[in-house]
C-alpha cells in the first residue's frame, strides 16, 4: 500500500525537485520508476568530476615543484 502512495503522490511527470522531496530508494516501485535513473546520473556525474579533480591535482603536484 505504501509503495503506491508515493507514486500516486508524484503523478505521471514529476519534476526532479518533487522526486527528491519524496525520495524512497527502498521502495521498489519508486526505484524502478524514478530512483534508478537519478542515481545513475548522479553516479556518472560524480565519477567524472572526481576523475577530473584527480587529474588536475596530479598535474599541479607534478608541475608546481619544478
Amino acid at each position: 500500500m505504501a509503495e503506491n502512495n508515493v507514486l500516486q503522490l508524484l503523478g505521471d511527470r514529476p519534476s526532479r525537485k518533487e522526486i527528491l522531496a519524496h525520495w524512497e530508494p527502498e521502495n521498489e516501485a519508486f526505484w524502478n520508476a524514478f530512483g534508478k535513473k537519478i542515481a545513475n546520473q548522479n553516479l556518472y556525474t560524480s565519477t567524472w568530476a572526481l576523475t577530473l579533480s584527480f587529474v588536475v591535482w596530479t598535474l599541479w603536484a607534478t608541475i608546481a615543484p619544478s
